[in-house]
């Protein structure tokens, strides 16, 4: 298992690996930037968790890609995984993936929310990255936070969630903020979205904003003041 506590791992635009592996294989895999790992050979994944304000970064001129990969992966405590992009050059990939459950939860006790995020700061001009997450059980629960955003004159990248269920509840948001037109692209058996939570797409200027696109094959709940908007 991987516990990372109040620590903090970052490489400006280089690329972070985190992965928990019980049983398997793993395989190096070419890229245009180097080397990556492939998780496709193992059978059994552990644990990743961050706690107390644990922070993952590889934002830079052109962010850099980060993967993490194992069975059970928990964001809490106000920490969080990001790649931003500062200047002129593209971002890099955010992607997730678990065997059973993502969960980002909570918020730190300076009011860091947790998250997941792939963002465009301001005055950059190079385009986000995507996130990409896949897993059986998604949790965003207690004003955690997981999106996309453009705050610079370059556009966001795309997220899509693969999962059989999504729960977002107790204020959780899911979002993604473009300055010219980004979708949230959603495939799952069942989306519960509860207790003031958010799932919406807005726009950092005026124009049009993206879409949600749901692929839904058993069931969506909204209750208690939440909102899905576009």
């Amino acid at each position: 298992d991987i516990n990372l506590e109040g620590a903090t791992l970052k490489t400006a635009g280089g690329r972070i690996e985190l992965g928990s592996v019980k049983e398997g294989f793993v395989n190096l895999v070419s890229t245009e930037n180097g080397f990556s790992l492939n998780y496709d050979a193992v059978k059994d994944g552990g644990d990743i968790n961050l706690s107390q304000q644990a922070a993952v970064d590889a934002s830079g001129e052109g962010a850099g890609d980060i993967q993490v990969w194992g069975r059970n992966i928990k964001i809490r405590d106000g920490s969080s995984i990001q790649t931003s992009t500062l200047g002129s050059e593209n971002g890099g990939n955010l992607v997730v993936n678990a065997q059973d459950s993502v969960e980002v939860i909570g918020i730190s006790n300076t009011q860091f929310r947790s998250g997941l995020a792939a963002s465009v700061y301001q005055e950059a001009t190079g385009n986000g990255g995507n996130l990409i997450i896949n897993t059986q059980n998604f949790l965003v629960r207690d004003t955690g936070v997981v999106g996309t955003a453009s705050f610079g004159k370059g556009n966001n990248g795309k997220l899509k969630i693969e999962t059989s269920k999504l729960l977002v509840e107790n204020g959780g948001l899911i979002f993604s903020i473009s300055s010219i037109f980004s979708n949230i692209d959603i495939n799952a058996d069942s989306v519960t979205v509860n207790r003031g939570s958010i799932l919406a797409t807005t726009l950092s200027e005026n124009g049009n904003s993206g879409n949600i696109n749901l692929d839904i094959a058993d069931l969506l709940l909204m209750r208690n003041t939440s909102r899905i908007s576009s």
